[in-house]
């Protein structure tokens, strides 16, 4: 298993967080806006490797951002997994990006048993059309 991110042990602290909705992933800012928890949410009954890349919000003028990503093995139906945790050494982040985003692998096991599942509906399909031709051509 890797972690690509360095992960730092933290004092307990209150967190705030941002979520998509349409993503998998939680970069959640601790009140001090110093650290950044990375988790991640693994929607397969497989364990299955997934990355998250937090974009942060840096002080000063301009647009000034930092970018966390973070990947490993996450286990089969985590919630909420914990990637990694990143701490600002030099000053904290003004808040997390909305263009922060997150990717876990489809196991292979899930894709066999929906291709499975697509043939299956795709030779009903086709049944159902060949039988109401034969019907249409009985008609004549």
């Amino acid at each position: 298993m890797r972690l690509y991110c360095i992960a730092v042990v933290t004092s307990a602290t209150a967190f705030t967080s941002v979520v998509r909705a349409a993503d998998l992933h939680v970069c959640k800012l601790s009140s001090d806006r110093k650290t950044v928890a990375v988790l991640v949410s693994n929607p397969y009954a497989q364990e299955t490797h997934c990355t998250v890349n937090c974009h942060l919000i840096l002080p000063g003028e301009g647009i000034r951002s930092e970018s966390i990503s973070c990947a490993k093995t996450v286990p089969a139906g985590a919630k909420e997994f914990e990637l990694c945790t990143r701490t600002r050494e030099n000053g904290a982040y003004v808040r997390v990006s909305s263009d922060s985003n997150s990717e876990c692998i489809k196991p292979l096991a899930q894709e066999k048993d929906d291709d499975a599942d697509d043939d299956e509906k795709l030779a009903d399909e086709m049944q159902k059309k060949s039988q109401e031709m034969l019907r249409s051509l009985q008609k004549k």
